[in-house]
């Protein structure tokens, strides 16, 4: 399907979005203006949340998106450090400070409804520049304030030669399941004790760090360059019988253009119950979403031509 041109017309879409429960509203979060875009499952616009500024309804950095269970659209701007409530009008509900005391990090895109409340992927600011020592996810409510934080990040950052300390989250029952975007591995949490319950992947055939250490202060040629060819683990998500890691392989087109349609894509499936790999898949497209066991990529990433396949996982009955 193709998401109809809206008024003011969207741009540049981050690569994932988010579906309510039932499946009809999906939203998007637009790179340039920072505001979030609501369509319906046929791809007929319905609204922008937020605007670009620091108003009530003024949204600086789009950190993390979400839409809940009374399709209320859920913003974390950590440029204001802000959390902020929108109905599908663009009316704004509530506005509150979030990590206020810049104690904790919340990590680009991630925001997950959890028991009523948010779920953060964070980095401790004491520990920013060695994550591995730092706790993982944080439990806020609606109204800004942190319950929990707990978890530690994948020991196996302080081997990837990347500085980049960002996780993907998927909860699925009683379980959190996490994973660092430069890790193949997943790590499993109860979501009542919040005690790390598995530790399991690293299967990847495809799967390479950068053979040469990245830092945050190197050029930015020299970055990409090193960064050329490694992989990064884009996000984490599940269906009835599978957990699905997608991984994208950077190249140097990317970097050239930009353009997210110039990495590679690969799925990694692993069986829900065992943990166990089943195969890796590579794929045409980006994930950027997954609902009711079926898989939503994106085959294009044009303003003008925005289109959305659906797929599922065919599995071999025999």
């Amino acid at each position: 399907m193709v998401l109809s041109n809206s008024e003011p017309l969207f741009g540049k879409l981050v690569e994932q979005f988010r579906i309510n429960d039932s499946g009809d509203i999906w939203i998007f979060a637009e790179r340039n203006q920072n505001r979030i875009f609501a369509f319906d499952s046929l791809g007929q616009f319905i609204n922008v949340v937020g605007e670009r500024g620091k108003g009530p309804k003024g949204i600086m950095h789009v950190s993390g998106f979400e839409i809940n269970s009374e399709n209320q659209v859920i913003i974390n701007d950590a440029a204001q450090r802000m959390l902020k409530i929108f109905d599908l009008s663009g009316e704004l509900i509530q506005s509150n400070t979030i990590f206020s005391e810049g104690e904790l990090w919340a990590h680009p895109y991630a925001l997950y409804n959890f028991k009523d409340r948010l779920l953060i992927p964070v980095t401790e600011s004491e520990f920013i520049r060695e994550p591995h020592k730092s706790k993982l996810l944080a439990i806020v409510d609606y109204e800004g304030t942190v319950d929990t934080v707990f978890g530690k990040h994948d020991t196996f950052t302080q081997e990837d030669n990347s500085y980049s300390a960002e996780n993907t989250v998927l909860i699925s029952s009683n379980t959190i399941f996490t994973s660092s975007v430069g890790s193949p591995y997943i790590q499993a949490y109860n979501s009542d004790s919040y005690q790390q319950t598995d530790y399991f992947g690293g299967n990847s055939a495809n799967f390479s760090i950068p053979s040469k250490e990245i830092h945050a202060n190197l050029p930015i040629s020299e970055i990409n360059k090193r960064a050329d060819g490694s992989s990064v683990m884009a996000g984490l998500y599940g269906t009835d019988h599978f957990i699905v890691s997608h991984m994208q392989i950077l190249t140097e087109e990317f970097f050239e253009t930009v353009d997210f349609s110039k990495k590679e894509n690969v799925l990694i499936l692993y069986d829900k119950e065992t943990k166990e790999f089943i195969k890796e898949i590579p794929v045409p497209h980006t994930l950027a979403a997954v609902h009711n066991n079926k898989l939503y990529f994106i085959e294009d990433f044009n303003a003008d031509n925005y289109t959305i396949g659906v797929y599922e996982i065919v599995t071999d009955q025999k």
